[in-house]
């Protein structure tokens, strides 16, 4: 007897191998940033390009198109439902795009992201500039075969890391978070009560920080047997469930950044280690969104990574790892010192109030050379404007200003938008959580975060991509997305610790 879901199975059973195949292709990235001997440059790009056109074909073959047919006919349930929603969206954008432009693309992101580090490691942009400008023009050009009426090219290419978000939405969201952030920032520099770094200043060997590090990410909850951290010069995870990569990178003057890169990077990780095991290969298995992501991400490192309660824990730990007089052993002095607000160039180190600031400059950037309204050359010099109106200084180099980002070289335009979202999800996910869980902060104080993480792998993590981003939002807390519990959580949090 013929099986009643056998199209439903079979279409399963492609997606599951096309799935196979972007993870291969994501361990061949991971290992070009971390480990890949710099003349293999060449031949990762042409493998990158061959992945990448196979994973085309593959998911918009005829045969995919006519499993989704057959497939309509047999949903019966919503996760059923959900798969095929997802699947048919994958389907009908890919089939919009030709292969040679997909593997084009995939090849100068190999190619222009070794551009990229050696243009940061000169500081000079002049070496980055040529592949940036075929990238944008390609990307451009995608966005054209994906564009719906009433999106913008950057729409269409946002959709690939926050399905439904739109220019016409972020815009004002950013413009509100523009104006009560850098108000917020204006009285914190008025104030000028900064803490006292000097206890943070010394030496923090490496493979001390490397054993912190992994210890405090074992404390989170992440699963080591079924992952691994290591080291790039910019700071990602990548993999899913039982292979997933974390890097940080090392500091050896002072172990924040270190430590604070690698708990942002355990919440991307937990994410993909909390998704459903049966459901893997499958939309159902996945995570539902970049913007989601990073409230995962932003979570961990800035709601409870950078609260008092868990800093009396890294306080704790820190001490074990260099010594019990880190300093002084005084909680106050630890916790104003992993919440300075300092206007400041590098944007993964930057402080809660002014990280959004640093987004907006990068979103709006992005826009312009994607929209058409700025040429690549112009990039340095818009992007200096930019960091002294908004933030106050400009950058010395381009190492430290528009190079210091990994993301434009390998195309992701339409990506940093989904970090402010990701702060402005994280707000509120954290206050329902504070709801939720009674005493939560005096679990955080011992390093107790198991309640938490069941708490983010109920309503989050086993979700796949049930729901749309924005609706996983407002399942989770009850209300839909919007920026102004981001902007009271900091108005609360940086007006008691400066006395606003």
């Amino acid at each position: 007897m013929e099986d009643k879901k056998q199209a439903y199975k079979d279409l399963l059973d492609e997606t599951r191998e096309i799935h196979a195949l972007e993870m291969a292709k994501e361990v061949l990235e991971w290992d070009q940033e971390t480990c890949m001997p710099p003349k293999g440059v060449e031949l990762r790009s042409r493998e990158l390009s061959a992945l990448s056109g196979l994973i085309h074909e593959k998911t918009s073959s005829d045969h995919m198109g006519e499993l989704l047919l057959q497939a309509q006919k047999q949903i019966d349930n919503e996760e059923e439902g959900a798969n095929l929603r997802e699947l048919k969206r994958a389907f009908n954008r890919v089939k919009r795009v030709p292969k040679k432009l997909v593997q084009d693309i995939s090849r100068l992101g190999a190619l222009s992201q070794d551009a990229w580090i050696k243009a940061r490691n000169a500081s000079d942009f002049s070496l980055f500039s040529p592949r940036l400008k075929e990238m944008i023009s390609l990307k451009r050009e995608i966005a054209k075969h994906l564009k719906e009426p009433g999106q913008t090219l950057y729409d269409a290419l946002i959709e690939d890391f926050e399905e439904g978000a739109r220019e016409a939405t972020l815009v004002p969201m950013f413009s509100s978070l523009r104006e009560k952030l850098s108000n917020l920032l204006s009285r914190i520099m008025e104030k000028g009560d900064q803490a006292d770094e000097t206890p943070f200043n010394g030496s923090f060997p490496r493979p001390m920080q490397e054993k912190m590090c992994k210890h405090v990410a074992k404390t989170m909850g992440f699963d080591f047997e079924g992952g691994r951290l290591d080291t790039s010069a910019h700071p990602f995870t990548s993999g899913g469930k039982n292979d997933v990569r974390m890097t940080t990178r090392y500091d050896e003057s002072d172990f924040r950044p270190a430590l604070y890169a690698l708990i942002h990077e355990t919440g991307h990780a937990l994410y993909e280690q909390g998704t459903q095991a049966e459901h893997q290969g499958t939309p159902l298995g996945e995570t539902s969104s970049m913007g989601v992501h990073e409230s995962q991400s932003r979570l961990w490192e800035n709601q409870v990574g950078r609260s008092r309660a868990f800093s009396a824990y890294l306080l704790d730990t820190a001490g074990q790892y260099f010594g019990r007089d880190i300093v002084g052993r005084n909680l106050d002095t630890f916790y104003k010192g992993v919440n300075i607000v300092r206007p400041s160039l590098i944007r993964v180190e930057a402080d809660e109030v002014t990280y959004n600031l640093h987004i907006i400059i990068r979103f709006e950037l992005e826009r312009a050379l994607i929209n058409g309204t700025m040429e690549v050359h112009d990039i340095p010099a818009a992007w200096n404007k930019k960091y002294q109106e908004l933030l106050g200084i400009s950058p010395s180099s381009d190492a430290e200003g528009c190079l210091q980002d990994v993301h434009w070289s390998w195309g992701l335009f339409g990506y940093f938008p989904t970090y402010s979202l990701g702060n402005v999800y994280a707000a509120q996910l954290y206050g329902k959580i504070l709801k939720d869980i009674p005493g939560l902060d005096s679990k955080l104080q011992k390093g107790d975060t198991a309640e938490l993480l069941q708490w983010l792998r109920e309503n989050i993590h086993s979700k796949g991509r049930r729901y749309l981003p924005a609706q996983l939002i407002e399942k989770a807390c009850g209300e839909s997305p919007a920026e102004s519990s981001l902007i009271s959580y900091m108005e609360n949090k940086f007006g008691e610790l400066y006395g606003l």
